[in-house]
């Protein structure tokens, strides 16, 4: 998404655009914003989440063509290895989400979203409300699921399966998008967004797994 024209003719006049295949560019208000300090509270959050979802299914169907694979990248991440789209691909499944860390490579995890029901995480469950969205880091609020970098030690080639998922890095096979699998901007099963997303391909027969062993930094 490229919210400036400048940003745009900077792509072009860099010659980055000759890196790739083909390179589209969209540009949509969607008419939210909201204070970098407040984006995480609970009141702002929903609607935040949704407004995101809106963005992502609007560049699937914008950009979306004959790709095998898409990969979400969020815009503020620090650093990554320049292979990491040839060893995500090499896991080969149809969701992966990459461990998003804070600051250095075997760090925890910054990615929240990326996380693992537990048996405790499953009676907490029981007590949300139909229809009520809830985020994993909500101050006052523990659901004791696991996340990416507490799940090392289980990993079977690096890959462990997902209840939810992330956007930081997250590889998609393009079939299951075009299967009809995106991201609900609605409370889907008390999630929304790329945690819904990983709800909606639960429900659809497909598997969300994690990767342990490729990271990308956040600082």
């Amino acid at each position: 998404r490229v919210k400036k024209a400048s940003v745009a003719d900077a792509v072009f006049a860099s010659g980055s655009c000759r890196k790739f295949h083909s390179v589209t560019l969209v540009k949509r208000d969607l008419h939210f914003s909201v204070a970098q300090g407040a984006r995480h509270l609970h009141n702002v959050q929903t609607q935040r989440r949704a407004i995101i979802a809106k963005a992502r299914n609007e560049l699937l169907v914008r950009a979306l063509t004959d790709e095998d694979w898409v990969f979400w990248l969020d815009m503020d991440v620090a650093r990554f290895e320049p292979n990491i789209l040839h060893r995500a691909i090499a896991k080969d499944k149809d969701i992966l989400s990459i461990n998003c860390v804070f600051q250095r490579y075997g760090a925890r995890s910054y990615d929240l979203n990326n996380w693992q029901e537990t048996d405790q995480s499953l009676k907490i469950r029981k007590t949300f409300q139909k229809g009520e969205a809830v985020f994993e880091g909500e101050a006052g609020r523990e659901f004791h699921r696991r996340h990416l970098s507490e799940l090392r030690d289980q990993a079977k080639d690096g890959l462990v399966p997902l209840d939810g998922v992330g956007g930081c890095g997250l590889l998609v096979r393009a079939s299951v998008h075009r299967g009809g699998v995106v991201f609900p901007p609605f409370v889907l099963d008390n999630a929304i967004e790329t945690e819904a997303f990983a709800t909606a391909a639960k429900l659809a027969g497909v598997q969300p797994y994690g990767s342990t062993d490729i990271e990308i930094i956040h600082e």
